[in-house]
C-alpha cells in the first residue's frame, strides 16, 4: 500500500505541477503577488476534484511535493528537488554524487528512473561498466538485502539513502544500459574517492614518438597534474601529445579554465548565457606553457561538461585536432535555491556555456575534427580498456592506493595482455598527430553502425 500511495501522491502532484507549469509562461504579464485568475481557476479545480472524488485520501504535503517535482521536471530537464530532510542531513550542498560509488544520479519522476547522470572513470561503477545515461530500476543494499525499485522511491534522498550504505558493503544494482537497452545486475564495492583524474602516462605510436595521456576528470589538482605530466613526456621527445577525454565526465569548471589557459596563448575559453543573454566570460592568460607542442584531444559520446569546454577551446583556437565522436553536449550552470517555507531546495539551470565560436554547447556537444564513430559494442570494449587504465598499480606490497596509480616520472606502464580489439580512435589521433596517412578499415565508420548517444538527460540521440 505505501508504494501505491507514494505514486498516486506524486502522480496527482504531478497533474497540479504541470498544470502550474504549463500556465506560468501565460502569465508573465500577470501580477507578481499571487496567483492570477486564470491560474488561480484551474488550478483550484484541479485540487477539487482530488479532494472531492479520488479514491483515496492524500496529505497536501504529498500534493506539494509532486507539484515542485512536476514544475522542475517540466521546466528544466536538470531541475531537481531537494527535500528538507535531505538538506538536514546531508547540508546545503547535497545533491546526486555517491563518491564511494564514483557516480552521480539523477531522480526522475516522470520517467520513473533513477538516471546516472555521470559516471567517473577509475570509480567502482564505471569499473564494472555503469556508464552515464544508464538507469537503474532496482537497489539491493548487501548481499541478502531487501529489493528497492524505483516504486519505494519518493525523491531524490531516498535514493541516496539505498545507494549509501553505512556499513560499506557491496551494492546489487539492476540497470538498464542506455546503448542497447539490455538489463544487467551488477555487483558493486565501495572505495575512497579517487583523487588524481590523471590514469595513464606513456609514449606510444610509431618507435614510441607520441606522447599519450588519459584524463578521467577535473579537480583542483588537474591544472598542476596535466602541467607535471605534458613536461615529463616533452622531457622524453615526444613530437606531440594526445590527451584522451573520452568517458571524462567534467568536474570543476575552474580547472579546465586553467588547463586550457595553459595551453593557450590567451584568448576566451567559454560563455556563459542566461535567458538575457551573456553573463559571463571565462577567459584563458596570454602564455602558452607548451608552445609548438602539437596536441591532438580525443573525445566521445561520453565526454562532457567541463572536459567539453576545453575541447571546444582548444579546437576554435586551432591548439588542438579534434578526434572520435561528438560529445554529450552537457555544459549547464546551475544553483541551489533554499525554499524558506519548508526547508527544502530546488536545483535550476541559470546559464549555458557557449564555445569560443559562439556555438552552444548544451544539448549540441563539441563535434570532432576527425569523426571516428564507435558501436556501443566497441564503445563497451573501450570503456573496460579505459578502466583497467584507471586501476590502481599492483605491487608487491599488495596495491597502491588510487592516488599513486599514475606511473612515476619517466616509468613506462606494464604491458596489457594481447587482445584482438583495437582502439582505433587512438590509432586514428596517433596518425593525425604524426602527419601519416590512416590505415585502411581505421577512418570514420558510418553512422549507420554507430550506438546510440545518451543525452544529458539520459534519452538516446542518434
Amino acid at each position: 500500500m505505501r508504494k501505491k500511495r507514494v505514486w498516486v501522491g506524486l502522480f496527482v502532484g504531478l497533474v497540479v505541477g504541470l498544470t502550474f507549469g504549463s500556465m506560468a509562461v501565460r502569465s508573465a504579464e500577470g501580477p507578481v503577488n499571487g496567483l492570477p485568475e486564470e491560474m488561480a481557476k484551474p488550478l483550484n479545480w484541479v485540487l477539487g476534484q482530488v479532494r472531492d472524488k479520488y479514491v483515496e485520501e492524500v496529505s497536501h504535503k504529498q500534493l506539494l511535493v509532486g507539484a515542485y517535482q512536476g514544475m522542475l521536471s517540466a521546466a528544466d530537464r536538470y531541475g531537481e528537488y531537494r527535500p528538507a530532510a535531505m538538506i538536514e542531513e546531508l547540508g546545503p550542498d547535497a545533491d546526486g554524487r555517491i563518491r564511494e560509488l564514483g557516480m552521480s544520479v539523477r531522480f526522475l519522476p516522470l520517467r520513473r528512473a533513477v538516471l546516472v547522470e555521470k559516471s567517473v572513470p577509475g570509480g567502482p561503477a564505471f569499473q564494472r561498466g555503469l556508464l552515464t545515461g544508464d538507469v537503474i530500476v532496482e537497489i539491493r543494499e548487501g548481499p541478502g538485502g531487501e529489493p528497492r525499485t524505483i516504486d519505494d522511491f519518493h525523491d531524490i534522498y531516498d535514493v541516496i539513502g539505498a545507494l549509501q550504505d553505512p556499513q560499506g558493503t557491496e551494492s546489487a544494482l539492476t540497470v538498464v544500459h542506455a546503448g542497447d537497452g539490455s538489463k544487467e545486475e551488477l555487483a558493486l564495492g565501495r572505495k575512497p574517492a579517487r583523487t588524481s583524474g590523471l590514469g595513464a602516462l606513456e609514449t606510444t605510436g610509431p618507435d614510441r614518438r607520441a606522447g599519450y595521456l588519459y584524463l578521467a576528470f577535473f579537480n583542483e589538482r588537474t591544472p598542476d597534474e596535466l602541467r607535471s605530466a605534458m613536461a615529463d613526456l616533452q622531457g622524453r621527445g615526444v613530437e606531440g601529445i594526445v590527451l584522451d577525454l573520452r568517458f571524462n565526465p567534467g568536474g570543476s569548471l575552474d580547472a579546465a579554465v586553467l588547463c586550457a589557459g595553459m595551453l593557450l596563448d590567451g584568448g576566451v575559453v567559454a560563455e556563459a548565457r542566461d535567458r538575457t543573454g551573456p553573463q559571463e566570460v571565462r577567459r584563458a592568460e596570454p602564455g602558452d606553457a607548451f608552445p609548438g607542442v602539437p596536441l591532438v584531444v580525443l573525445v566521445n559520446r561520453y565526454t562532457a561538461g567541463a572536459a567539453e569546454v576545453l575541447a571546444a577551446a582548444l579546437r576554435d583556437h586551432r591548439r588542438a585536432t579534434l578526434v572520435g565522436e561528438t560529445t554529450l553536449g552537457s555544459a549547464s550552470e546551475y544553483t541551489v535555491i533554499n525554499n524558506p517555507y519548508d526547508g527544502s531546495a530546488v536545483r535550476l539551470t541559470v546559464a549555458r556555456y557557449h564555445a569560443p565560436n559562439g556555438g552552444p554547447i548544451e544539448g549540441e556537444g563539441v563535434e570532432p575534427d576527425v569523426e571516428v564513430k564507435l558501436s556501443y559494442e566497441d564503445t563497451r570494449t573501450l570503456a573496460a580498456h579505459v578502466a583497467r587504465k584507471m586501476a590502481p598499480a599492483r605491487s608487491a606490497g599488495g596495491g597502491a592506493p588510487p592516488e599513486q596509480s599514475v606511473p612515476a616520472s619517466g616509468a613506462e606502464p606494464a604491458a596489457e595482455e594481447d587482445e584482438p580489439w583495437r582502439d582505433v580512435q587512438l590509432q586514428r589521433a596517433v596518425e593525425v598527430l604524426l602527419g601519416e596517412e590512416p590505415e585502411a578499415g581505421t577512418g570514420p565508420v558510418g553512422a549507420e553502425s554507430a550506438a546510440p548517444v545518451p543525452t544529458a538527460s539520459g534519452g538516446p540521440q542518434q
